[in-house]
């Protein structure tokens, strides 16, 4: 079998079956949708609370989806939360430039989004160890979104970065395979008449789509190696949780390999472990959670406290992993098993490549 046999048969899959002749299948629950007048802290730990990566945000007073809220998100804010200055050296609101002005810096700063990865790994190893003195390098390589009025993020400005798309039922898989192939891990489906769920019957995610097709993907024999699209990144396991929570945030990617001093990956980071940090908060008084500040932690630490939390996850093996001379059916029987999104493709521990959700479906295309 070829590439071009495998993109024929998906492609035939796909478009001879229809999202609503699987709903049964994909369908467990209710849509899970926030509101826009939720703060931010508050819509995270909805998605740790339900167990979900992304969920559509609707705009106060009416149906109108506005965009999507990602555990991603999380990460960007905890960057511009983590970098901004502390109470007393905050200006005046009056005085306060637009935020796509605000270039001021006690130093020059690279742009993040034009570094490679070894680049960006340089940068980073010539910061300060002192998390508190660190610069706004990260943030300044995030591009401000235009809903963003204040000097914080709400929940209608994260959910704006992220359009959320809607399908009608009798819509092909294939329609919803290449949405989910261009990085939105999820996708709605109308056809409901309940106003709490904004008229959406369901909301189908890159996992589901995946256990759809999981039965095929695993017969194929194509090489590893063919299937990876998107560059590795990592961070050492000496780097700040700000600085790891800073390149996902700016290369809006889902996790990272964290390795040791040789380049070999000893641990993985997936949305898996941020939604353990956000859903493992103490309650305040008013019985909400409050975010532990974790900035001073390095990566390794941060991991290492997340997964302690939960019991259940102390044999889950801390890293997927395969070689590139591998099958594509014996990556995706990893993900299945595991229930990773991305498996690494190393060389004696060395990451080459990765392959994920999106990288499966953007071959069909």
């Amino acid at each position: 079998r070829t590439m071009e046999d495998f993109q024929n048969e998906m492609r035939k899959l796909c478009t001879g079956s229809k999202i609503s002749d699987l709903m049964d299948k994909l369908c467990s629950r209710n849509p899970v949708v926030l509101s826009e007048a939720m703060s931010p802290i508050d819509g995270f730990q909805a998605l740790a609370d339900n167990d979900l990566r992304a969920c559509p945000v609707r705009m106060v007073g009416g149906n109108e989806i506005i965009g999507t809220l990602d555990l991603r998100d999380i990460c960007k804010f905890v960057v511009e939360e983590g970098t901004k200055p502390k109470e007393e050296e905050v200006p005046k609101k009056e005085s306060l430039p637009p935020m796509a002005e605000e270039k001021e810096l006690d130093e020059p700063v690279a742009d993040m989004s034009t570094l490679t990865v070894n680049e960006e790994a340089a940068l980073a190893s010539t910061r300060p160890r002192t998390p508190t003195s660190r610069k706004n390098a990260v943030l300044e390589g995030i591009t401000k979104h235009p809903f963003m009025a204040e000097n914080t993020a709400s929940l209608r400005y994260l959910a704006k970065m992220r359009p959320f798309k809607c399908f009608p039922p009798d819509t092909p898989l294939f329609a919803v395979a290449e949405a989910l192939s261009q990085g939105s891990h999820i996708v709605g489906i109308t056809g409901s008449s309940n106003p709490e769920t904004a008229g959406l019957s369901m909301v189908v995610s890159q996992k589901q789509l995946f256990q759809a097709l999981a039965s095929f993907l695993k017969t194929v024999e194509l090489p590893a190696a063919d299937f990876m699209c998107t560059p590795v990144l990592t961070v050492t396991c000496q780097s700040f949780v700000l600085d790891a929570f800073g390149i996902i945030a700016n290369k809006g990617i889902s996790g990272l390999a964290v390795v040791d001093e040789d380049g070999k990956v000893v641990h993985n980071t997936s949305s898996q472990d941020i939604k353990m940090w956000v859903g493992g908060g103490e309650e305040t008084a008013e019985g909400k959670k409050h975010l532990e500040d974790v900035s001073a932690l390095e990566i390794e630490d941060f991991l290492v406290k997340v997964r302690a939390s939960r019991p259940a996850l102390k044999d889950r093996h801390p890293v997927c992993s395969a070689h590139k001379e591998d099958t594509v059916g014996h990556v995706a029987s990893m993900l299945e098993k595991t229930g990773y999104h991305h498996v690494w493709i190393v060389e004696d521990r060395v990451p080459i490549g990765v392959i994920s959700f999106t990288d499966l479906f953007k071959k069909i295309f």
